[in-house]
């Protein structure tokens, strides 16, 4: 099983240059568009097909550290990094 790099970034532009640098580097991307999408994904069953998470800090409506404070300490989930381009 390939492993998969969850995308979480508001600005599509921004999706989209991740996801096809991740692609080349041999993994299987998914992209959301917002901090509540990306909870109700990694709180779901389908988070275990997530190996890793870029997380966008800067975005409107639940933000990067409403999402890391809403995911804080459940078992299970792949390791996070954040990132913002402010």
């Amino acid at each position: 099983m390939a492993k998969r790099v969850l995308i979480v970034d508001d600005d599509p532009a921004q999706r989209r240059i991740l996801d096809e640098t991740i692609k080349r580097m041999g993994f299987e991307t998914k992209s959301l568009g917002s901090g509540e999408s990306a909870v109700e994904l990694l709180e779901g069953p389908d988070r275990s097909s997530i190996s890793l998470v870029l997380l966008d800090l800067v975005m409107p409506g639940m933000d990067g550290m409403e999402v890391l404070e809403r995911l804080s300490g459940k078992a299970g989930l792949p390791p996070i990094i954040v990132q913002t381009a402010h």
